[in-house]
């Protein structure tokens, strides 16, 4: 099961100002001469949480690669075995910042309660307001129904009607909103650097 030469790998990062280790991984050895380019996904920034970049940057890290192995089943069962070992920070059995018990992903996530807070107000309460469509003046009984008629995303249009976005195509009723213009963004931004030049 354990080949020097395989394909998948299971993966450790460590501290380097205690030489602890903070999070278990796997990957899939992607082509490259170099050690950093084979292994890809354990030197990867990419898809990581703020906890594990804030350790990143605060210390420093150190790769190491603990098996490799063509049976992928073998090496996401080790990944559950190590973090089962070591513990996670987030449900407070152990030292790794990982967010999963490993193996599949996503599977055993728990949003923390700022996250879950964050999605429910933007995604969630925006949707139950009446809005109205710029152009045609339509009316609709959500911003969910409005998107759905024209074939828009209805979270985009909720963080667009938030931030006041030139990609706003609805507005709420009862709300004041004025569409930013283009210009008025140009505007704005010239104003921002006209400041920090000061």
């Amino acid at each position: 099961m354990i080949k020097d030469e395989a394909k998948h790998f299971l993966y450790r990062h460590i501290r380097q100002d205690t030489g602890i280790p903070f999070y278990i991984g796997i990957g899939t050895k992607s082509g490259g001469s170099s050690r950093e380019r084979l292994y890809r996904r354990a030197y990867s920034e990419h898809n990581r949480t703020k906890h594990w970049l804030s350790v990143k940057k605060k210390c420093g890290i150190e790769v190491e690669i603990l098996l490799e192995s063509d049976d992928y089943e073998f090496i996401k069962q080790k990944e559950i075995e190590f973090i089962a070992l070591y513990g996670r920070q987030d449900n407070s059995t152990g030292i790794l910042v990982n967010h999963t018990n490993g193996g599949d992903g996503l599977c055993g996530y728990k949003h923390p309660p700022e996250s879950i807070e964050r999605l429910r107000r933007d995604y969630k309460a925006p949707t139950a307001k009446k809005c109205v469509h710029f152009d045609t003046q339509m009316e609709f009984n959500s911003l969910k129904e409005g998107c759905e008629f024209f074939g828009l995303r209805a979270r985009h249009q909720a963080c667009a009607i938030r931030e006041r976005a030139t990609t706003a195509q609805f507005y709420y009723v009862g709300d004041i909103f004025e569409r930013r213009t283009r210009k008025d963004v140009s505007r704005h931004l010239s104003e921002i650097r006209k400041i920090h030049k000061e």
